[in-house]
């Protein structure tokens, strides 16, 4: 629905009691940490475009917003989900914008996939390398096999590996990596110490 106008043909500001539960929180929580409305509407911020993603990739900022999104993706409103990874919303908004959707209600939803840059840890036989997945669906197949990968360490449990034994990993220059699965090359990198990771995500030097 289109915003009232005067007659000079600008936009008339809405009541407070006209706006929306979750707008009137947003804008209240600015009041009290003594935010602009401006910044609160959402004016202030500018999601940067897709493809200047990888230019941002060293920021943890930027990364600490890939996990943001990721949570949104599993139900997290924005808000809560910025709140966890101790990040504002605003700078959330600007490093990965582009992969939302504002709602009527003005809350923000995750896009089913995005092509934000993410340079990975991927295992191969030689050891971890770094590469660059296509999209937010690679990265999660990738975030899903690693969490395989240390089950079968903790418990010897090879069964939520064998899902991964036809699948292929595709990354942003077309070409598709394999997934490691085989119980002996495993234990001979995690003696070699090339499973001791914690970040999915490569730092860059």
């Amino acid at each position: 629905m289109a915003g009232q106008r005067d007659a000079a043909g600008r936009f008339v500001a809405k009541a407070r009691d006209a706006l929306s539960p979750a707008y009137r929180r947003r804008l209240e929580r600015a009041g009290a940490h003594g935010g602009s409305l401006s910044a609160a509407r959402g004016h202030g911020t500018r999601a940067q475009p897709m493809w200047r993603s990888k230019a941002f990739f060293p920021r943890e900022t930027y990364r600490t917003s890939l996990t943001v999104l990721s949570d949104m993706r599993h139900g997290k409103s924005l808000y809560q989900a910025s709140r966890a990874h101790r990040i504002g919303p605003d700078t959330v908004r600007r490093y990965v914008g582009s992969a939302l959707t504002r709602q009527p209600d003005g809350r923000y939803r995750a896009k089913p996939n995005d092509r934000l840059y993410r340079s990975m840890w991927l295992l191969t036989e030689q050891g971890k390398v770094a590469v660059d997945v296509a999209n937010s669906r690679e990265a999660s197949k990738l975030a899903d096999y690693m969490q395989a990968v240390n089950v079968y360490l903790r418990t010897g449990n090879t069964r939520p590996l064998r899902r991964f034994e036809r699948l292929r990993l595709r990354l942003r220059d077309k070409s598709v990596r394999r997934f490691v699965t085989e119980p002996e090359v495993l234990d001979r990198l995690a003696l070699a110490g090339e499973l001791s990771f914690e970040d999915l995500y490569e730092l860059a030097a």
